[in-house]
């Protein structure tokens, strides 16, 4: 029977399922507010006050990127990002009610800048938990394109979510069913097993991890060009969400569900995109993808300013879902396939923080440019800068393509592994490289207490039992480390390990192991430190024996 791909293995792990399930209800609740505070904005004080509030709602983001990082970075990340999901429900759904009374402005966008402090945590969390979740580099590139898959579908999703509930009730009704799923969107985050990083961050603050982050991005080969595409990336998202509700509303009179409309032909564009991302993104070079992303937005917005044709602007709005799908992905990956598992929170701090900035200045820019120029003279600046950043990004990105991936997946699933939490990123990048993938079959001895100690082994997947003078100890399921006793002590194996079921490990040598770990005087003690609470078989401890 011939072994099923990886896309129906992956719908085995239940943790990956639950992540992006509850990724794609916190981005749907995310767009679902957007549209409904901008149409209240726009409803109370025009287009002016719409485009200040987006510019507001962005401002917290360029000074919660690091604490986001922090979080991320600490030994249990989805504790944290269950929290702010959780905060994220509460703030959604006191702007709702705030609306629904016809509240002031101010007092609508101060709780929603609360709910979009805790969106914060979203795109950064999936792009950094992702690698520690799924069990093989092929199940890694099956996350990311159910990712696409799910982003994409909330694209589609949420403006129909929140064009029917403005037509039905109004923007309160809109940010009343943005707080429900997000609080979906919790429920289903309940489910995911935990995830403890046992090298996770301790000391420091926000701004130290912020400053890493830059370092990291600085000295990677077309870093800079990376997060200029995703800042990028965030400004054309909102300054399509202003622009839908100008065009809609001033040029195409739509009405107050106008805008969902068109952010309707945006999620249809790209849902479409999805397939065709799926087969880019199997292969080595990103950057063609990524350009095209931001060359065909320019080209979009050339042609949106003036436009009083419906068809012409949902086909633009499909453009636009296109290339965001596009320009997601690649920079998410990109990223990924260059950092080590402990570079990836300061990363994603300057990109959270990058793209912010880009949410905000083009936020403020189309405030201005609104009540300065018409929306024809706006769009066609748009256009413009965007061209000119196309040209800027092409050398940068060429440069990103070139790098050789890092074995990522495997060095997430080490940083869980206890006898490594005193490794650095370069030792953990030693072990994953040298690391060999062994499928043991269900009920097969792994390891017999009295040989030779050779190997030191990590479940990735299945279930093993230890025995000690034949009697069950424990077991091991993912992220459990065995066999570090010989190979420390260089001794006989004290114990037996069995695979209960079909398992899947990863195998070090000794001579790779005893590199990294005795090349770090911190985690040979930490290691010798764990050992001593191990069960061993009478007079097979070592140090304890005599000659």
């Amino acid at each position: 029977m011939r072994e099923p791909g990886p896309q129906r293995r992956a719908l085995g792990n239940r943790d990956l399922v639950a992540l992006t399930s509850s990724h794609g209800l916190g981005i749907s609740a995310d767009k679902t507010s957007v549209i409904g505070v901008l149409v209240y904005a726009y409803d109370r004080a025009g287009a002016e006050a719409a485009s200040f509030t987006a510019f507001i709602l962005f401002v917290p983001l360029l000074f919660i990127g690091p604490v986001v990082s922090r979080a991320l970075a600490g030994h249990r990340p989805n504790r944290a990002r269950a929290q702010w999901h959780a905060a994220q429900a509460v703030f959604l759904g006191l702007s709702g009610i705030l609306a629904i009374g016809d509240a002031p402005l101010w007092a609508v966008i101060a709780t929603m800048l609360a709910a979009s402090v805790s969106t914060a945590i979203m795109r950064p969390a999936v792009a950094m938990l992702s690698p520690a979740v799924v069990r093989s580099a092929d199940e890694l590139v099956v996350a990311n394109l159910w990712i696409t898959y799910v982003s994409s579908s909330t694209s589609l999703i949420a403006p129909v979510v929140a064009a029917t509930l403005l037509a039905v009730g109004g923007a309160g009704v809109a940010l009343l069913g943005a707080a429900a799923l997000a609080a979906v969107s919790l429920a289903v985050m309940g489910s995911m097993s935990a995830i403890e990083f046992t090298g996770g961050a301790e000391t420091g603050d926000a701004r130290g991890s912020l400053r890493e982050g830059i370092t990291t991005v600085a000295r990677l080969p077309g870093g800079r060009g990376l997060i200029v595409a995703g800042m990028t990336h965030q400004a054309l998202l909102t300054v399509m969400g202003i622009v839908a509700v100008i065009v809609a509303v001033e040029q195409l009179d739509l009405g107050a569900s106008g805008p969902g409309w068109l952010n309707l032909a945006f999620g249809i564009g790209a849902v479409g995109a999805s397939p065709i991302v799926s087969i880019v993104l199997r292969r080595q070079r990103l950057a063609p993808m990524l350009l095209a992303a931001v060359a065909g937005s320019a080209v979009a917005y050339a042609l949106l300013g003036g436009t009083t044709s419906v068809a012409v602007a949902v086909v633009l709005f499909g453009v636009f879902g296109i290339t965001r799908v596009a320009a997601d992905v690649a920079t998410r990956v990109m990223l990924q396939r260059v950092l080590r598992p402990d570079e990836l929170g300061g990363a994603f701090t300057v990109l959270q923080v990058a793209t912010a900035a880009g949410g905000a200045l083009s936020a403020l820019a189309m405030q201005f440019l609104t009540a300065a120029v018409s929306i024809e003279r706006a769009s066609a600046w748009m256009a413009v800068a965007l061209a000119v950043i196309t040209v800027g990004l092409v050398l940068p990105l060429r440069r990103a393509d070139a790098t050789e991936p890092l074995p990522l997946v495997r060095m997430s699933l080490l940083r869980q592994v206890t006898t490594f939490a005193g490794l650095g990123g370069p030792e953990v990048e030693l072990l994953a490289r040298h690391a060999m993938d062994d499928r043991v079959a269900g009920g097969s001895v792994v390891l017999r207490a009295g040989d030779p100690g050779e190997t030191f082994h990590v479940v990735v997947d299945g279930r093993c039992s230890v025995e000690v003078a034949d009697e069950h100890v424990r077991d091991l399921e993912r992220g459990h480390g065995f066999g570090e006793v010989a190979l420390l002590a260089d001794v006989p194996r004290t114990a037996t390990v069995r695979a209960e079921v079909d398992t899947t490990l990863l195998s070090i040598d000794r001579s790779t192991f005893l590199t990294a770990l005795t090349g770090s005087a911190d985690a040979e003690r930490a290691v010798w430190s764990e050992m001593q609470s191990l069960r061993f078989a009478p007079g097979t401890r070592p140090g304890d024996r005599t000659d």
